[in-house]
């Protein structure tokens, strides 16, 4: 009796701390509020990594919906080139407000409704299986390692071009940002925690673990000080 109190209290807790979100949540997304195109438009062959990653986050989460009901494969690029995108970081910052917004509004949404959050997770459970399985977006773990160097190379490019170039001397001092940048929302044990492992309860305190960093992101992105340094480093 005592736990089915303390999961509905914090079940409460979350609700009264999200409500006033929901009148924020991004409505349903009519195809010509942001203009659908033809599916095959969105096509590697047709649309670049960079142009693809140019779109609207709720834009692309509508092409992959609509690619899965045709029976097409989803579109996920990856990381990327960071010489191909570096013209375009200043795009990419502004508008990562809005698409972290949108983001946050699909997580509210299920975490303010106990029907919708036993669905997302186990939506996100068989997500999760068939990458397990070599089916994800990225197949198989080596494809997925290969992923992991191709983000690295990222990061380590962003660094030297930012002004950065001392990670090499102190990454001690770099990882500690990392962290800082990205707290733990999992266990530190070398194990990627299985989503049939976790609890409802569980599920739900990672995604409002996630939600309170995404929340950090997004006052960090609206201080003045951070928006000076980005437009002036970028307006060049």
């Amino acid at each position: 009796v005592v736990v089915l109190i303390v999961c509905a209290s914090t079940s409460f807790v979350a609700m009264l701390a999200y409500t006033p979100l929901l009148s924020k949540i991004p409505k349903p997304i009519a195809e010509n509020e942001l203009e659908i195109k033809d599916l095959s438009a969105y096509d590697p062959d047709q649309m670049s990594a960079v142009e693809y990653a140019r779109l609207p986050l709720k834009l692309r989460f509508v092409v992959n919906d609509k690619r899965k009901e045709a029976g097409l494969k989803t579109i996920q690029h990856g990381w990327g080139e960071y010489d191909e995108q570096r013209p375009f970081l200043s795009e990419l910052h502004t508008n990562s407000a809005s698409n972290f917004t949108f983001l946050k509004g699909l997580l509210t949404e299920f975490l303010t409704d106990k029907k919708k959050l036993i669905e997302a997770k186990d939506r996100f459970t068989r997500l999760q299986s068939k990458y397990d399985e070599g089916k994800g977006d990225f197949g198989t773990k080596e494809d997925l390692d290969k992923e992991r160097a191709v983000m690295g190379i990222w990061l380590a490019k962003y660094f030297d071009d930012a002004g950065y170039g001392s990670w090499p001397q102190f990454p001690e001092l770099y990882k500690a940002m990392i962290m800082n940048a990205f707290p733990p929302i999992d266990t530190l044990d070398s194990h990627a925690t299985h989503l049939d492992e976790l609890t409802l309860k569980e599920f739900e305190a990672r995604q409002l673990s996630f939600l309170s960093v995404m929340d950090q992101h997004l006052a960090l992105d609206h201080s003045s000080s951070n928006r000076h340094v980005w437009d002036s480093q970028l307006r060049h």
